[in-house]
């Protein structure tokens, strides 16, 4: 096949913006920092409330419906770059339904402060809307499989202490036996449903595939873990994500940097929190190439 030299300049150009695409997410250049950093013991079913700035990759998707006459928290997301964020593909919105995302949210009740160079400094929430929607193709909305979603924001966001990019992983990381933290406003209990107005944040041991077939078979439950998903939770319950924290990251600390990496995005589950029951995350580790190829493709068109 020939091109001519239109055809070549755009095909150099599209390679040029992968590459570095792919440096900066995947290759932990400029992502998953927490500028805002505090130390403590491990803390939404099980959790405790977030500090600000834990985590700042953290997003909060908003439904409208109605020409916004209703508007209702539906599921977390993960920012990855000034205008793209990850997300469950179950997450879209319904017929004639349309998508915010917010950004630098820690309390839904109140506003916070953040200390700064100027002292203590007030903090809004960055909101933004979705300018589209694009579905994993493979997405089957039946059985949750390739639970995955990209959302282009409307404009650029800002990074600030409080809002930072996460890396995204290694093709191939598997993260078994790695301590992760799942984030997210989701029910702080499957039967009393109970919502939190502070951002929760708990920490679940990633286990291999193996391991979590078993357990759910333990607990007379069948599931066929395929290599697109990943389990991470505890054998006695107690500790995992919810109904509401849907899209939202499971973060990993690795490297020589220590940067933070998405691990995974809360997908599904049976119940919350229920002994060898763990949760169910979409492994973006098996995805690197769509989220890249999607996002740059954005850029190049």
């Amino acid at each position: 096949m020939s091109l001519n030299l239109f055809q070549f300049k755009i095909y150099v150009i599209s390679v040029i913006l992968l590459i570095a695409l792919n440096q900066s997410l995947v290759k932990g250049i400029g992502c998953g920092e927490r500028p805002l950093e505090l130390v403590r013991s491990s803390r939404i079913v099980g959790g405790k409330d977030a500090f600000i700035g834990e985590a700042p990759w953290q997003a909060l998707v908003k439904e409208e419906r109605f020409f916004g006459l209703w508007r209702y928290n539906k599921c977390g997301a993960v920012l990855i770059s000034h205008n793209w964020v990850i997300t469950a593909a179950h997450c879209n919105s319904g017929l004639f339904g349309s998508l915010q995302v917010i950004f630098g949210e820690h309390n839904l009740k109140s506003i916070e402060t953040i200390a700064s160079e100027r002292g203590l400094v007030e903090r809004s929430p960055v909101v933004r809307k979705a300018k589209r929607v694009v579905m994993h193709p493979k997405y089957n909305h039946l059985t949750l499989e390739n639970d995955l979603a990209l959302i282009e924001l409307d404009s650029d966001v800002d990074y600030d202490q409080h809002i930072q990019p996460i890396c995204l992983p290694e093709k191939g990381n598997d993260f078994i036996d790695s301590e992760a933290y799942v984030s997210g406003w989701g029910v702080l209990s499957y039967k009393e449903r109970t919502l939190p107005p502070v951002l929760q944040i708990v920490k679940v041991p990633i286990m291999s595939n193996k391991k979590c077939e078993k357990m759910y078979r333990k607990a007379k439950h069948n599931l066929v873990a395929r290599k697109t998903i990943l389990c991470a939770g505890y054998a006695f319950g107690g500790k995992d994500s919810c109904e509401g924290d849907s899209g939202g990251p499971l973060a990993v600390r690795e490297g020589p940097d220590a940067r933070w990496t998405l691990a995974g995005i809360v997908s599904n589950g049976i119940k919350c929190a229920e002994p060898n029951l763990p949760g169910i995350y979409t492994r973006i580790s098996e995805y690197d190439d769509w989220i890249v190829k999607t996002v740059t493709n954005s850029h190049s068109s």
